[in-house]
């Protein structure tokens, strides 16, 4: 019973559970993913080790969070897990099979090649970095202790909102909400959702204000630049996204490429104008040397 309870009490001092291996922090992440949860990270260097001031509000916020939120707190050694991979890189590839390739598609953020970068800009640095997940995507980074900007992270993260699927009935869809989006998000910011447009729609040039107007009128977003998910669903239907853009601007593909052809055309212009001028530049010298030389003939 004793033992129990100094466990118990261990448990509410330090919530954080420290990661020293390439797969417990692989694992912590996807296993978060996969629950749709949430995870605060602090990146340290061994040489300084964790922050202890940071503690008390991780323990206050970890008690403070609804359960439901799924909020877990590590503290992340980056100097053996960065170490480890190297030691991988030296290593011939191992063909994990299909299921590692369908978690590489649905956990890209919570690979190596996403992460690795974050640890590594923390060799040999004193202040510590934070990462905060949330279903597996990378929410925010702060450098440093800023404490209210830290709370106020957590609180964006753990709020309780509409899941997209409870409006998104067209699966293929919910699958590209999920890979570009949070899930249990049913709202985005009209830019972010722009971002993704481009790379659906592999748009090549930037909408113009009258295509920009017209998509915004079909999504139902007004001034607060918000894209639901249920504006999304009755946009799209039972088709895809690709099917919605070019039923709602057709013309579009037709002025991508005459831009196109204009950027390109422009382009040569200038490359011949800078070969002229650099052809006149070396000419130049052989006039002032026959200048030169005259007065001696």
């Amino acid at each position: 019973f004793f033992f129990d309870c100094a466990s118990s009490m261990a448990d509410k001092q330090n919530v954080s559970k420290e990661l020293v291996t390439v797969t417990q922090w692989e694992e912590a992440l996807q296993s978060s993913a996969r629950e749709h949860g949430n995870i605060v990270a602090e990146i340290f260097s061994t040489k300084w080790g964790a922050c202890r001031a940071i503690a008390p509000t991780f323990r206050r916020i970890f008690f403070e969070v609804d359960e439901a939120a799924k909020l877990k707190f590590y503290t992340v050694d980056a100097m053996p897990i960065l170490a480890e991979l190297e030691e991988m890189d030296k290593a011939p590839p191992i063909d994990h099979g299909g299921k590692k390739k369908k978690d590489a598609e649905l956990f890209k953020e919570t690979l190596p090649e996403a992460w690795r970068p974050y640890l590594a800009q923390q060799n040999g640095k004193s202040k510590p970095l934070f990462l905060f997940y949330s279903s597996g995507k990378l929410h925010k980074t702060i450098h440093g202790i800023n404490t209210p900007l830290i709370c106020e992270t957590v609180k964006e993260m753990t709020t309780v909102k509409t899941p997209a699927d409870e409006f998104i009935t067209n699966a293929q869809l919910l699958e590209v909400w999920g890979e570009y989006f949070d899930q249990r998000q049913s709202e985005v910011d009209y830019p972010k959702f722009m971002g993704a447009m481009n790379a659906i729609c592999k748009l090549t040039v930037p909408l113009n204000d009258a295509e920009n107007t017209a998509l915004r009128e079909a999504l139902g977003v007004d001034k607060d630049m918000v894209v639901s998910a249920e504006k999304l669903q009755a946009w799209v239907g039972t088709g895809t996204i690709m099917q919605a853009f070019t039923a709602l601007l057709p013309q579009y593909e037709e002025r991508a490429i005459s831009v196109r052809i204009e950027q390109e055309e422009k382009a040569k212009a200038d490359g011949a104008g800078g070969a002229e001028g650099a052809a006149a530049e070396e000419e130049a010298p052989a006039e002032e040397v026959a200048d030169e030389t005259a007065p001696e003939a």
